[in-house]
């Protein structure tokens, strides 16, 4: 998945001058959802995490980040609670 072209496509941003930047909050947006859930998530074949990362890039691009965590927060908590779920089923696995 080419997160560059998809952000660049939500934002309306046709040309190049921003792509190092707009790079750069991807990563760090990346970095954020797996510090919120503490655990590495799946960027690339996960849908729901995809436009989370999406809609986070597109708040810290237009200078809203707090805002996100505010209107998103629904969304933030059932992520949590997915990833602890997965996260508990794999570590009550019986090893034989």
């Amino acid at each position: 998945m080419d997160f560059l072209t998809d952000l660049k496509g939500r934002l309306n941003v046709t040309w190049s001058d921003d792509d190092q930047d707009l790079i750069k909050i991807i990563e760090r947006s990346k970095a954020y959802f797996n510090d919120i859930v503490g655990s590495e998530l799946e960027f690339v074949d996960d849908l729901v995490v995809q436009e989370l990362l999406l809609e986070r890039c597109r708040y810290v691009f237009n200078n809203a980040a707090d805002d996100f965590l505010i209107n998103f927060s629904d969304d933030l908590m059932r992520l949590r609670m997915r990833v602890a779920i997965k996260l508990r089923g794999e570590a009550n696995v019986e090893i034989i």
